[in-house]
């Protein structure tokens, strides 16, 4: 327990010592700015006013310990989140263009990607129209039920005409849930042409320019060249 104690001291006397020590290296230092009028002046702290326009850090020896630069203006601000913005873009369309080069080693093979998908959504569009012409013919032959039945009232029941209309009613829901899912499947077969038109496209400019970066080196090389 004594000599954990005497550890202890010593500890807080080393630690009394640096904080001493630290103490009297600031009090050492000064720093030297540039005024309105562009006359350095030195002093212990620099005053608000200029702790913006950046200032320098000497010893009492007159030794510069460092140098700290002017805080950036707004527009200059302004300036470097636009251009980490566009490098953002750029890294992220750099992916993109090593994905499309890792799924299409040809302009054919984009072609032929395309015409499988858009093979497989016309497929899917003919069974659609199918199906919604097949409710149409229902419908129909439920409409004429309808005004048949209803014109010879004596031959059948009032439940017997709303169970008819009842069907007219499920069969137009029918037609209009399939002509909505025939909508949106024309709209994606329109959503995958544009898709591969710029798939294209963009397989295009990469082949002008010779590829895509591979790694950092080959990026600043990119730069470089344009």
């Amino acid at each position: 327990m004594k000599h954990y104690l005497n550890k202890l001291a010593l500890c807080s006397i080393l630690f009394l010592g640096m904080s001493a020590l630290q103490s009297a290296e600031e009090k050492n230092k000064y720093q030297c700015w540039t005024n309105e009028d562009g006359v350095t002046e030195c002093g212990n702290y620099v005053p608000p006013e200029y702790s913006q326009g950046g200032f320098k850090v000497f010893n009492d020896q007159g030794v510069k310990l460092k140098d700290i630069g002017r805080a950036p203006t707004p527009e200059e601000l302004a300036t470097l989140e636009k251009q980490k913005a566009e490098e953002r873009q750029r890294q992220e369309q750099l992916k993109r263009d090593r994905a499309l080069l890792a799924l299409f080693s040809t302009e054919r093979d984009i072609e032929m990607a395309r015409a499988a998908m858009l093979t497989t959504i016309d497929g899917q569009i003919s069974g659609i129209e199918t199906v919604l012409g097949g409710y149409k013919v229902n419908l129909a032959d439920l409409e004429k039920s309808y005004v048949q039945s209803k014109s010879n009232t004596n031959s059948i029941s009032e439940t017997q005409l709303q169970a008819i209309q009842s069907n007219i009613d499920n069969a137009k829901k029918r037609i209009q849930d399939t002509e909505d899912t025939l909508r949106k499947k024309k709209e994606e077969r329109k959503k995958v042409e544009e898709e591969y038109d710029i798939y294209t496209q963009r397989f295009r400019d990469i082949k002008k320019r010779g590829g895509v970066p591979q790694n950092k080196a080959d990026e600043n090389q990119e730069g470089d060249n344009e």
